[in-house]
């Protein structure tokens, strides 16, 4: 998490950035986000991405590659 975090840093994120994410990349390690409710597909009628769709759907903008 300590490389992230300086990776972070080196991309300008400011420290409550990088306090929050890798925070919260620290809790997605820990299981902390791995619960699941349907709220989002009773509220849309469209089942939610997981984390991993999501990253791989929007690589490109992950990886600052713009469109």
């Amino acid at each position: 998490m300590e490389e992230y975090a300086a990776h972070l840093k080196e991309a300008g994120v400011p420290p409550y950035g990088v306090a929050h994410i890798t925070g919260a990349m620290v809790d997605y390690q820990n299981g902390a986000m791995s619960g699941a409710d349907n709220n989002i597909e009773e509220l849309t009628g469209r089942r939610s991405m997981t984390v991993g769709e999501y990253a791989r759907a929007h690589a490109d903008l992950l990886n600052g590659v713009s469109r």
